[in-house]
């Protein structure tokens, strides 16, 4: 009878080192923390410009300019929680340093839980003053135009 035990491969593992070097450096938590502080950020700019539903009305050069701001602070915020996410992910799916790796993915979730609000505040907004007026008076809009009006089109249903 063979006693030895049959060889088993290593667990998957993702080289994330060219991401971030390790869930406790320095990179990492200020990766953490500007996420955090890019959601207060615009959560602020929300509030500052009023975007959020309303009655119906023409959109004018200052909803414009709320959208020349938003629409870029939206876009890097998505970068920055894409690399965040895909990191904590990678970690948590393969078991290295999964504790750790998990409770900090769990706090993550916390710090971007109002992302979704945000994104309906904006559709509300835009469904208010018209996707069509945006694109026309904004260059950012315009360059987002499919996405302004396809988040219209579902405020409104």
């Amino acid at each position: 009878m063979n006693t030895t035990a049959p060889e088993v491969e290593a667990l998957p593992h993702w080289d994330t080192d060219s991401l971030f070097p390790g869930l406790l450096s320095r990179q990492f938590s200020f990766a953490q923390e500007s996420v955090e502080a890019s959601v207060q950020r615009l959560t602020a700019a929300f509030d500052a410009f009023g975007i959020r539903g309303g009655e119906p009305r023409e959109a004018t050069d200052d909803d414009a300019s709320a959208v020349e701001d938003v629409l870029p602070g939206l876009n890097q915020l998505s970068e920055q929680m894409r690399l965040v996410g895909a990191y904590l992910y990678a970690h948590v799916s393969t078991g290295t340093e999964a504790d750790q790796a998990s409770n900090l993915q769990s706090r993550f979730q916390a710090d971007t839980a109002a992302v979704s609000t945000l994104q309906k505040r904006l559709a509300a907004w835009v469904a208010t003053v018209g996707a069509e007026g945006l694109i026309k008076r904004s260059e950012a809009a315009a360059d987002h135009a499919y996405a302004l009006r396809r988040a219209a089109a579902s405020a409104e249903h």
